[in-house]
Formats: structure tokens, C-alpha cells, sequence
């Protein structure tokens, strides 16, 4: 496999919100939905305040808050690239293919 097949297989937006979120790869994949994603990681932060923190130290009830936090953000990053890019893409399909904004002025 060549130098720039490799750089397009790592073309994903997956990838890239981690990278922009945490500086490195996210690892697997995940493939459940957006809103699993999302009840995945409240359900385990509600867990860990409401059942399970007696017991458990500031730190690590504080860590396992924080992963939950992460897979949230992870996914709200990655809804955020998609309207991005949907919109820049109406915008250049506006412009006749070019990327410029048109300034529109009221009356």
C-alpha cells in the first residue's frame, strides 16, 4: 500500500474528532448510533454518582465522570463536522462551485 493510500484510509471523521478533541487516534470505532453513544455515557456517569460512588475515592469518581464526558463530547464533535461540512457544501453548490461567502444585505 502506497504512502497516500494510507493517508486516505486515515481520512475519517471518526479520526478527526479525536484527533481535534484529544490530540490522538480514538481507537476502535464505535458503531452504535449517536443517541446510544450518548445514552451509554450519561447512563454510566448516572451509575457511578447515584449507585456506585460509596466507596469508590473523589479521583475516581471524578475519572469515570470524565470518560463519560469525553464520549459525549466525542459525539457532539462529530455531529458539529457533519453540519459543517453540509453547509459548506450548500454553500459552494450556491456559488456556482466556488468557496466564498456572498454577503446579503437588507435593502
Amino acid at each position: 500500500m502506497g504512502y497516500f493510500s494510507e493517508i486516505f484510509q486515515r481520512a475519517d471523521l471518526h479520526e478527526i474528532c479525536d484527533f481535534l478533541l484529544f490530540g490522538s487516534d480514538g481507537g476502535e470505532k464505535c458503531s452504535k448510533s449517536y443517541m446510544e453513544q450518548l445514552d451509554g455515557a450519561y447512563e454510566g456517569i448516572h451509575k457511578v454518582v447515584c449507585e456506585e460512588s460509596q466507596g469508590m475515592g473523589n479521583e475516581e469518581i471524578f475519572n469515570k465522570i470524565m470518560e463519560g464526558m469525553s464520549q459525549a463530547e466525542r459525539v457532539h464533535m462529530e455531529i458539529g463536522l457533519r453540519c459543517g461540512f453540509k453547509l459548506a457544501l450548500q454553500l459552494m453548490g450556491e456559488n456556482g462551485g466556488r468557496a466564498e461567502i456572498k454577503e446579503e444585505r437588507a435593502g
